[in-house]
C-alpha cells in the first residue's frame, strides 16, 4: 500500500518539483520491506526523506506495537544515514486494545486524540530513540517530529538539565545541570 499511495503522490508533486517536495510513506512491519521502499522513494523517485507513523501495529486485531528503538531496526537507520535524508514521525491514534475498560486510555477516552494522547505516545517513543543508543551507533541520523516537535524541546531540555526553566528561559533564569547522555543532548 505505501508502495501504490508514494507512486500516486510522485505523480502530483512531480508535476511542480520547483514548489513542491514529499516523504515517502513507509510502512514499519519490518526494516527490510522499509528500506527497499525508502531507497526506491528516494533514489527514483526522488522524495526528500521518510514518513513514519509513531509505532507500527501488529497482530490479528492490531493489538500490539511496534516500536523502532530495537536493534532488528538499525538497518534502516543505518539506510536512513547512509541516503542522509529525514524521517519524520508522525503521531498517531490508540490501537484497540489501549482503549478497552482498564487501560490507560480506555477509562480516559478525554485525552484521546492530538490535544495530548498524540504527544505522550510520540514522545515517549522519541525518548526511546534518544535513550537507546540510535543516535550514537548512526549520529547523521535526521528526525523530524512535527507540530511543535511535539513538545519535544520543551522536554528533553528539563531531562538534559533537571530544571523546569523553559528553554530559551523567558523569565531572565539561568538553569543548571549537565548533559549525561550524548543521545538526549543531541536530541536538542
Amino acid at each position: 500500500m505505501a508502495r501504490v499511495a508514494n507512486d500516486y503522490l510522485t505523480g502530483d508533486f512531480g508535476k511542480n518539483v520547483e514548489r513542491f517536495g514529499a516523504f515517502t510513506a513507509l510502512s514499519m512491519h519490518n526494516a527490510r520491506d522499509a528500506i527497499a521502499e525508502l531507497e526506491r522513494a528516494v533514489r527514483d523517485l526522488d522524495m526528500s526523506g521518510g514518513m513514519i507513523n509513531n509505532f507500527q501495529s501488529k497482530g490479528a486485531k492490531g493489538e500490539e506495537k511496534i516500536y523502532f528503538d530495537t536493534r532488528e531496526y538499525d538497518p534502516f537507520w543505518e539506510t536512513m544515514q547512509e541516503l542522509d535524508v529525514p524521517i519524520y514521525f508522525h503521531p498517531r491514534y490508540a490501537v484497540p486494545h489501549d482503549l478497552k475498560a482498564g487501560t490507560k486510555y480506555g477509562d480516559r477516552r478525554h485525552l484521546l486524540g492530538a490535544g495530548i494522547q498524540f504527544h505522550l505516545n510520540l514522545n515517549w517513543h522519541l525518548y526511546a530513540i534518544c535513550s537507546s543508543g540510535i543516535f550514537d551507533r548512526f549520529p547523521k541520523v535526521q528526525t523530524v517530529a512535527g507540530y511543535l516537535g511535539e513538545k519535544q524541546s520543551r522536554h528533553n531540555y528539563t531531562t538534559v538539565t533537571g530544571s523546569f526553566v523553559p528553554y530559551p528561559s523567558t523569565s531572565g533564569e539561568q538553569a543548571t545541570g549537565s548533559t549525561t547522555h550524548s543521545s538526549v543532548t543531541r536530541a536538542l
